[in-house]
């Protein structure tokens, strides 16, 4: 939202964001751990960068074969998920922390379920 972004698109900010993070980090991610990097970028709104969108779909793809789900309702879990991580991070950085108590829920069946939501 800054004033200095305003002339550029969504889509030209993530390729911008996605390139700092693999300058920053990739080479040393390469060299030093021999491994691969794909940058996740995200928006506060639950937007999501490329590289993120195929991140996301390679761990949906993992989850429904390994927990034996339809793929479109671990995708839906999935982004749900990471929507209201976003949030709750954007939120913890802007008021803070009113307790020190987390509450991890990862039955995906009984999720979708509560949600009601199909395939």
């Amino acid at each position: 939202m800054a004033r200095s972004y305003a002339h550029l698109t969504t889509a030209q900010l993530y390729k911008m964001s996605e390139k700092a993070k693999m300058r920053e980090y990739g080479e040393r991610i390469r060299q030093v751990e021999h491994g691969d990097f794909n940058p996740l970028v995200f928006t506060t709104a639950g937007g999501m960068a490329p590289q993120s969108k195929l991140v996301i779909k390679r761990i949906a793809e993992k989850m429904a074969e390994k927990k034996d789900v339809h793929l479109s309702l671990i995708s839906g879990w999935l982004r749900v998920r990471l929507s209201f991580a976003l949030l709750r991070t954007t939120l913890l950085c802007l008021r803070g922390t009113r307790c020190k108590k987390r509450f991890v829920d990862s039955n995906i069946e009984l999720a979708v379920v509560e949600a009601r939501m199909d395939h």
